[in-house]
């Protein structure tokens, strides 16, 4: 019943959003739904690190805001813009960063993304939409991320927390550079920094990331699916009958 709940309330948000970018009204305000996401925190003297064996990974555009984005999807299977959510997908996963870094991050890639274009005006009408979706989706998705890659250690035992955790990503995507760890560990002594220094390596990286089939997406397109061939089935029974009717000998 809650998941139908959700799903009703996105379907509805989309569709009063969709009428006001069509329209050429983007800022249409969306109220509490909008709003700052604070960034994880640990308790007394601990602070959060990394854990060491984080995956990143990505569901694609079509799994931004709360899965709404699957309504888009008949649009086009890949977006312009698509290496820009795998990348905001794993923003989410990196211990330390903020909603605003991470949804800030996606709009400057995915706008020059789309300024490539031909058809950028089209593109920006649909990153709008992405855009407030990402409003709607609240801070759920971020909190759920922070805490799946995130654990708090004492403060003394951060650096090597932070270097296990930078070497163990240099040993998986980049072997040859494994012995950098231990500088940048010392650089990157924040939360924040450490952080930025990850959004860095994802950047340069972006294999890293494992790009997973959304199930919310599929779902959705099975739904269509089945929908379709139950109407053809429908449509061939009436044609059937029509022309029963059209060889009855009066």
């Amino acid at each position: 019943m809650k998941s139908n709940q959700n799903l009703l309330r996105f379907v509805t948000a989309f569709a009063t959003m969709a009428v006001f970018v069509v329209q050429g009204q983007p800022d249409f305000d969306f109220g509490d739904m909008k709003k700052n996401c604070p960034k994880f925190k640990c308790s007394g003297d601990y602070t959060p690190v990394p854990k060491s064996r984080t995956k990143f990974e990505s569901t694609g555009c079509s799994a931004m805001g709360g899965g709404a984005m699957v309504m888009t999807a008949g649009q086009s299977d890949d977006k312009v813009y698509e290496s820009c959510c795998h990348q905001w997908h794993a923003c989410y996963q990196v211990c330390g960063v903020s909603k605003t870094m991470c949804d800030g991050n996606f709009q400057k890639c995915a706008t020059e993304k789309c300024d490539e274009t031909e058809d950028s005006e089209d593109c920006k009408k649909d990153l709008q939409m992405a855009k407030i979706m990402m409003d709607l989706g609240g801070c759920g998705a971020i909190d759920q991320k922070q805490y799946q890659s995130c654990e708090c250690v004492a403060k003394e035992k951060a650096p090597e927390k932070r270097e296990a955790a930078i070497r163990n990503f240099y040993k998986k995507h980049s072997p040859e550079n494994v012995e950098k760890a231990k500088s940048l560990a010392q650089k990157a002594d924040t939360s924040t920094k450490m952080a930025g220094l990850f959004i860095k390596l994802l950047g340069k990286y972006p294999d890293a990331i494992a790009i997973k089939e959304d199930p919310t997406k599929a779902m959705y397109e099975k739904m269509m699916k089945d929908a379709k061939e139950k109407t053809d089935e429908e449509d061939a029974d009436n044609d059937d009958a029509d022309s029963e009717d059209e060889n009855i000998e009066l």
